[in-house]
C-alpha cells in the first residue's frame, strides 16, 4: 500500500512512520508540530 502524507513535512514515512515534533532544550517539552527558535511552555523561559 503506498503511504500519502496528509500534510507534508508532519511525519515520516517508511516501515515505521512517525510524527516529526521539536524538544525544548532547555526545559524539555515535546511540541507538535515542529517549531524552532522558541519555547511554547509558558512556564519555561527557553
Amino acid at each position: 500500500m503506498t503511504q500519502t502524507p496528509a500534510i507534508e513535512g508532519w511525519f515520516t514515512t517508511g516501515d515505521e512512520p512517525a510524527l516529526l515534533a521539536s524538544r525544548c532544550t532547555t526545559c524539555g517539552t515535546v511540541f507538535f508540530p515542529q517549531t524552532s527558535g522558541f519555547c511554547r511552555n509558558p512556564a519555561c523561559d527557553g
